[in-house]
């Protein structure tokens, strides 16, 4: 049994990229460097109670209780819905005038939270963007002149390719050797931005994660590591 974004709950099942607080943690730490390691920080969370928002944050916040510059300024919850998120920044802008200098999402939410930001004609702080919402890529690559996030990959496609070569593993008997199988988080910046946007998008591309540039998610020779027999 293989279990893509969850960790094995015994010896015969495989977890594959399921380490929530890594994650949160990396997303965090390229996000402070973007609030230049200071400012308040709105914190949209997903659904209370569940391990992909609890622990990613969790995550992010053990990276930022050492960044004595950021505070958080609140947490509201988006259910992962961009519209709900919208609705949800744009009441907590209304309740809180000061400024805001860095926003975090924990999957699929960015683009309501930038249009609540542009309704109130507040300018759109770094989002620490969990999924990579191609909807935000294209404002960041849009506005690369005057504004810079940070993204963490979760493309669903390369995650189904890569789950479909350890299943191959299994069934070609080449033996696993763990249990977990994980790779460093994949983070976009503006280094690599334009590697990641794709001509067309815009604040209203539905799609939730971008797809990115092949080789960079769990390739094949990645996972071959993970495997007793090399592949054939």
């Amino acid at each position: 049994m293989i279990l893509p974004l969850n960790a094995a709950p015994n010896p015969y099942a495989i977890g594959f990229n399921c380490n929530e607080p890594l994650q949160g943690a990396f997303l965090a730490q390229g996000l402070s460097r973007a609030m230049g390691g200071k400012g308040s920080l709105l914190e949209m969370q997903g659904v209370p109670g569940t391990a992909a928002s609890d622990q990613v944050l969790q995550g992010a916040g053990d990276v930022l209780k050492s960044c004595t510059g950021i505070t958080v300024a609140g947490k509201p919850v988006g259910e992962y819905a961009p519209s709900v998120a919208k609705t949800q920044t744009l009441e907590f802008l209304a309740a809180h005038p000061q400024p805001i200098d860095g926003m975090i999402q924990v999957g699929g939410m960015a683009t309501g939270m930038i249009q609540a930001f542009q309704q109130t004609g507040r300018t759109v702080p770094p989002i620490g963007d969990l999924g990579a919402t191609p909807g935000a890529l294209a404002y960041w690559a849009a506005y690369k002149d005057s504004y810079s996030g940070v993204g963490l990959a979760l493309p669903t496609i390369p995650e189904a390719d890569a789950t479909w070569d350890i299943a191959q593993g299994l069934l070609q008997g080449r033996g696993v050797k763990v249990s977990e199988i994980l790779q460093n988080p994949v983070l976009v910046t503006s280094a690599n931005l334009s590697q990641w946007v794709q001509p067309g998008w815009n604040l209203d591309t539905p799609l939730a994660y971008a797809p990115g540039p092949p080789g960079v998610f769990y390739s094949s020779a990645y996972l071959d590591q993970f495997f007793s027999s090399p592949s054939s």
